[in-house]
């Protein structure tokens, strides 16, 4: 291999290799650099992570409310899903589709917006093996309360001045399926059965058998009377 000197461009002095290919190659000299090769093939797309599982308990949710860590969606027990606030659970829905507020347990429960002819409004409904149990519906002018099987219509109250468990309270009047109305009683045995005293301030009409009505007063000194109206 000959040695040869050479002068760069700015007059410096450099040895020279000749190649045994016959090419010259100037020592110390750096080359101009070379251009970015190209890029390589992209690779595979990794798996798709699965969907983090919400678990969790009522005062830990699996999911939950930005600052408020008791606060948020947990499932209780499996196909289960209920919220919580606070750290206790409020809402629950079972795998069945029950619905309870406050309770893991209830029936099921639904609130619809009605578009039935003649009415309008919100709905609720008890509603079990494809049957409405009982409703509330707001038509025109009206709001009306439904028992849907051949059951009563019950209204309960408690005097006793503390708060008492569901079913005890006394009941103070019932409307039966064949659409008996009984105050104080439980098995009204005409359309209107009172079980106690009555009052009345102006009297009261009853209709004879012919079909005219009669008003019945009583007179300042309880004297009895019947006029036809």
């Amino acid at each position: 291999m000959a040695l040869l000197t050479g002068l760069t461009a700015d007059g410096t002095e450099v040895p020279v290799q000749v190649k045994p290919d016959g090419k010259l190659v100037a020592e110390g000299l750096t080359g101009p650099v070379g251009g970015v090769g190209p890029v390589g093939p992209q690779g595979p797309d990794g798996p798709q992570g699965a969907p983090a599982a919400i678990s969790g308990t009522e005062t830990v949710p699996g999911l939950s409310v930005v600052g408020s860590p008791k606060s948020g969606i947990f499932s209780p027990d499996a196909d289960e899903i209920a919220i919580s606030t606070n750290g206790r659970g409020r809402l629950f829905i079972d795998e069945s589709g029950k619905i309870s507020c406050n309770s893991t347990t209830g029936t099921r429960l639904e609130i619809i917006n009605s578009t039935e002819t003649g009415g309008g409004g919100e709905n609720l409904h008890s509603y079990t093996s494809g049957y409405y149990i009982w409703g509330i519906r707001n038509e025109t002018n009206a709001l009306t309360l439904e028992s849907n099987f051949d059951g009563a219509i019950i209204f309960k109250a408690s005097n006793n001045g503390v708060a008492s468990l569901p079913g005890t309270a006394t009941e103070r009047m019932r409307l039966t399926s064949s659409g008996r109305l009984g105050l104080g009683t439980s098995a009204p045995r005409t359309l209107l059965h009172v079980s106690g005293a009555v009052s009345a301030n102006d009297g009261y009409e009853i209709q004879s058998p012919d079909g005219s009505w009669w008003a019945i007063a009583v007179s300042d000194t309880g004297v009895l009377s019947a006029s036809k109206v």
